[in-house]
């Protein structure tokens, strides 16, 4: 539980630095810790003088013997330690509806003196503490803090921490006994020496053509779907060279602040393999995109992006079968009708939803009407799924397409958005990566439970140990994200290990449901899987959550989720 508390607190730091504009009248003067019927108060300079000296005041030190002298190590440092933030990306993350949303959430434990919601308390200290020399520090927020008080509700934030600590540790639980399921799992022939290693690059050749086509979704589309869409959409599209017939198609599609050259990797492994492999922009939640909103110079996408990226696909299909029939250097090289998606993170979402699950706006409403819920902390990902409730009642809901034959989502994010229901609706074979250092898609509300009501009779869940969120999609090429993310959420490099893993798996998976050859199902068995794993990634496969201990997790998770998140309407 002390290193759940530690991390909470980096994640905490993190949220409140990434979402966290009004000129302050004063600083706080003190923190007030609200402990229902005792309030206790801690003067803001003693903090200061601690910072300086290392020396706890008496009163300090009372205080943190009520926490239990153990949660104040590393406080010194935290205090002092900025967070990688300009103001100018602080400023406008602020004034996004996913950053209004997670200051809303913080707003609920830091209280104004009135007992309100302290959200624009939070706006303008954050904004301000990002903008002084020393940076975004914890100090400087209660140096710039407009109010005289902070008042910090610690009933409040004692049932947080029940939760999320209760939260991280059955996830945690859940994801060692579906391991140890997968480590029990008979042996299985090895596969065919035939078939050759599908981790390393395949035998075929391939190039690389790049398309700018016409969105007709665009014109005659609603205000707010246009907001998230584009009158032109692009594609790399890698086209295998000796096939001799036309390929199956694999759409790839990117997760939020990406663009289709993060998954490039994967696309030349499929493509010299026999796949071509089509890799779209989303231009309402791309790399691009995000870079301006940190400029200044653009705004949100808003909730259009959740209709509008399942559409893109679509009209990649609907492209590249105009072509087929009427461009002569594309006939016979693919075959768009013969379909699979990949997609990470969002793009996980896009895959799901092209693939047949539907947006269902109950429980939409059910999972996120309510300002006080503690989901969206245990589960950052709910901050930007939320989003959804602002979707007009004309916005359409079924968005798959017959074309799509096969489904490979690598973190995927939707709990709230599909529902028992809609996730039941997927008729195709799904793959299902998680892993277990994900902090804001959190594995056991966002793929675990998800997976377990999935009613599709080909369906793989891979869990991929030591992986964080960023995993695979991180560019080697690239030293700076767009996003500046803290180190401790980007985890181990990727390369050689997990992009390797991650190409067998999703070759494997394609050539068995994809291309029809069924010899590759060989690697798809947990004694393959497993072998995968090199330090400092391991990997797990299972068909279904049926060991009674999994059984036994997954129905405490599903009675409390599904009666909101996932609503059985």
């Amino acid at each position: 539980m002390r290193n759940f508390r530690r991390r909470l607190t980096q994640v905490g730091g993190g949220l409140l630095g990434a979402v966290l504009c009004a000129v302050p009248a004063d600083a706080a003067e003190r923190i007030f810790f609200n402990y229902g019927l005792l309030g206790l108060s801690l003067p803001v300079t003693e903090l200061e003088t601690y910072t300086r000296t290392g020396v706890m005041s008496e009163r300090m030190a009372f205080l943190a013997s009520l926490a239990g002298a153990k949660d104040v190590v590393g406080l010194r440092d935290a205090l002092n330690t900025p967070l990688p933030f300009s103001q100018a990306q602080v400023a406008q993350l602020t004034y996004t509806p996913l950053g209004e949303r997670t200051l809303q959430r913080i707003g609920n434990l830091l209280r104004t003196d009135a007992d309100n919601n302290s959200f624009l308390a939070l706006r303008a200290a954050s904004i301000l503490a990002a903008g002084d020399p020393q940076g975004l520090t914890l100090l400087n927020f209660l140096r710039y803090y407009p109010l005289q008080t902070l008042r910090i509700d610690v009933a409040f934030g004692a049932q947080l921490a029940v939760e999320v600590g209760n939260a991280f540790d059955l996830g945690e639980t859940t994801f060692s006994a579906i391991e140890k399921q997968a480590d029990a799992a008979p042996p299985a022939p090895p596969p065919p020496a035939n078939l050759g290693d599908p981790r390393p690059a395949g035998p075929l050749g391939f190039q690389v053509r790049s398309l700018v086509f016409a969105n007709p979704r665009y014109a005659g589309a609603q205000a707010w779907l246009r907001q998230a869409s584009t009158p032109m959409i692009a594609a790399d599209v890698y086209l295998p060279e000796g096939l001799g017939r036309p390929a199956p198609v694999v759409v790839i599609s990117h997760g939020l602040a990406s663009d289709r050259t993060t998954f490039a990797y994967l696309a030349r492994h499929l493509a010299s393999w026999g796949f071509a492999a089509a890799v779209l922009d989303h231009p309402g939640s791309d790399k691009q995109l995000a870079a301006s909103i940190f400029s200044g110079s653009a705004t949100s996408s808003g909730p259009g992006e959740f209709i509008a990226r399942p559409q893109y696909v679509s009209s990649l299909l609907d492209e590249l079968e105009r072509l087929v029939r009427t461009d002569p250097t594309w006939r016979g090289r693919l075959d768009p009708k013969q379909a699979g998606i990949a997609g990470q993170s969002l793009g996980g979402y896009t895959a799901l939803a092209s693939g047949g699950a539907g947006i269902d706006k109950e429980t939409v409403r059910l999972g996120c009407e309510k300002s006080d819920r503690l989901g969206d902390i245990v589960n950052p990902s709910l901050l930007l799924e939320c989003g959804a409730l602002a979707l007009p009642t004309s916005a359409p809901t079924q968005l798959g397409d017959a074309r799509i034959k096969a489904i490979f989502a690598v973190n995927p994010i939707g709990v709230a958005l599909f529902g028992r229901k809609e996730l039941a609706r997927i008729a195709v074979p799904t793959l299902i990566v998680s892993a277990n250092k994900d902090a804001f898609a959190r594995p056991l509300l966002e793929q675990l439970l998800p997976f377990s009501v999935l009613t599709t009779s080909e369906k793989y869940l891979v869990l991929a140990r030591n992986a964080t969120h960023f995993t695979p999609a991180i560019d080697p090429t690239e030293t700076q994200s767009v996003l500046p993310i803290p180190a401790q959420f980007v985890g181990p490099s990727p390369e050689p290990y997990f992009f390797a893993a991650l190409n067998a798996l999703s070759l494997a998976f394609f050539k068995t449901h994809l291309a029809g050859e069924t010899a590759y199902r060989a690697f798809l068995q947990p004694g393959y899987v497993r072998s995968l794993s090199q330090e400092p990634f391991g990997f797990s496969l299972v068909n279904a959550l049926d060991s009674p201990e999994v059984q036994r997790l997954i129905e405490l998770e599903r009675q409390k989720q599904f009666r909101v998140i996932q609503a059985d309407n």
